[in-house]
């Protein structure tokens, strides 16, 4: 159990630190840790919201967000969007290990079968 909950703290971390940086790239200037944890918040709120692949709910909250703090709306879109890249290939990776490890199953598994039906011939 207490893997699971470092590990969670770990994502969560990873999580903040990323969209501190990102913050900090995209207007070219420091951000407090308390804004980036506010926009951080705001992304767990729109993933929170039932809508496929949260379809402009995160676009229209961090734009509230990024006004609400002073860092302007087009900045907000770029985030959206940077973050829902880097998403997209982590899941590929994902995907694309799960079909390596996938297949190999399936071929281990299959000449397993072949080998037992011979024996049994």
């Amino acid at each position: 159990m207490w893997k699971g909950v470092g590990l969670s703290f770990l994502r969560a971390a990873v999580m903040y630190v990323r969209t501190w940086l990102l913050i900090v790239f995209l207007l070219g200037k420091g951000i407090g840790l308390l804004p980036a944890l506010s926009i951080l918040g705001f992304s767990y709120l729109a993933v929170m919201i039932p809508i496929p692949a949260a379809l402009g709910s995160h676009e229209a909250i961090q734009t509230f967000a990024f006004n609400s703090l002073g860092l302007g709306a087009s900045s907000a879109t770029a985030f959206t969007m940077i973050i829902r890249g880097a998403e997209l290939i982590i899941a590929l990776a994902g995907i694309m290990i799960l079909f390596k490890f996938g297949i190999g199953f399936i071929y281990t598994r299959l000449n397993n079968l072949k080998t037992n039906n011979f024996n049994n011939d």
